[in-house]
């Protein structure tokens, strides 16, 4: 059965790609995944990718194009896609399903059942993340941490740059076991002239000026935080949101007198709250620790800058909370 949707409409009929893309950001981290992955294909044959209607949007056009058997679009079907990829994971195939942040949620019970439990190596790459901008209020990918973090056997992490990206898919493509989730926003990704290894589990002190007060934070916030406040802080790019060491964590924050975390998700699933049950369970105290995320369930619309003025997560917000 096939569907063709807004029949009538002739707008639509005749410009549907710039209607679906939507503002969507060129040169993006969702156009640079789906890049490499075309060039990860021209030499392993053993990937495969599931995609769940975001084929235009995320990307992979030429991909569908020129390398169908490796390719499959399953429609408006996160849970079937999810399922999908369990069984073929089981027959030895390297699995990749990009799709969006807000649509992962459907799919918690396949990913912890069919997945997780079992330890599968699926590459999961989450897409709009943070804020969707003109997306709408339904779209905000804010949530998604919280849910991977409360599934066992679970790898996550986010990128600052396009170095990292390439390097976390090619770190979640080796990986022999358990899900790897790479998640990113709609933004334009800084072009990194550095190269520094990565291992799962990795934080990073990429600013250094022997500060008294370190941020902690991860994706393009630490690009945005280095260049508005690098003469004030030292700065952690916190890459790996879940299997850390918590003594390295330690090691890394105990010398700050403060220490301020910086998270573009919602409050509950923020490593600022388990940095402070890191702290608690080795006894270490009266430590000055703050943290900055969404604490509304409902953040309604509007583009990145308007939501992060007016839930209080500006950098104008982040720069109080460091001169306070």
């Amino acid at each position: 059965i096939k569907t063709i949707k807004s029949l009538g409409y002739k707008i639509k009929n005749s410009n549907s790609h710039s209607l679906i893309i939507g503002k969507e950001e060129l040169n993006s981290f969702t156009s640079v995944a789906a890049s490499h992955i075309e060039n990860l294909l021209k030499s392993n044959k053993n990937i495969r990718i599931i995609n769940s209607a975001m084929t235009i949007p995320g990307r992979y056009e030429l991909i569908e194009k020129n390398y169908p058997k490796y390719y499959q679009d399953v429609g408006i079907n996160e849970e079937h896609a999810i399922s999908k990829a369990s069984g073929m994971a089981l027959n030895n195939k390297k699995i990749i399903i990009p799709i969006y942040s807000t649509f992962l949620q459907r799919t918690y019970d396949e990913i912890h059942h069919d997945v997780a439990r079992i330890k599968l190596p699926i590459l999961f790459l989450i897409d709009r993340a943070e804020i969707a901008n003109q997306d709408g209020d339904t779209h905000h990918g804010i949530y998604d941490v919280g849910m991977i973090k409360s599934i066992p056997n679970t790898i996550l992490c986010e990128p600052s740059n396009e170095y990292e990206l390439k390097t976390l898919i090619d770190l979640g493509i080796k990986n022999e076991i358990n899900p790897f989730f790479i998640r990113f926003a709609n933004l334009k990704p800084v072009i990194s002239s550095k190269k520094y290894p990565i291992k799962i589990g990795d934080w990073i002190k990429v600013h250094d000026i022997n500060s008294k007060i370190v941020i902690v934070s991860y994706g393009n916030s630490i690009n945005e935080i280095k260049k508005l406040f690098g003469t004030k802080v030292d700065i952690i790019n916190a890459i790996f949101l879940t299997n850390y060491d918590d003594r390295k964590i330690i090691k890394l924050l105990v010398q700050y007198e403060k220490i301020i975390f910086y998270e573009r998700i919602f409050d509950s699933g923020t490593i600022y709250k388990d940095v402070l049950r890191i702290f608690y369970t080795n006894h270490i105290y009266g430590k000055n620790i703050s943290g900055l995320s969404f604490k509304k369930l409902e953040i309604g619309h509007g583009d990145l800058e308007e939501i992060n003025k007016r839930e209080h997560m500006s950098m104008n917000d982040l720069g109080k909370l460091i001169n306070r």
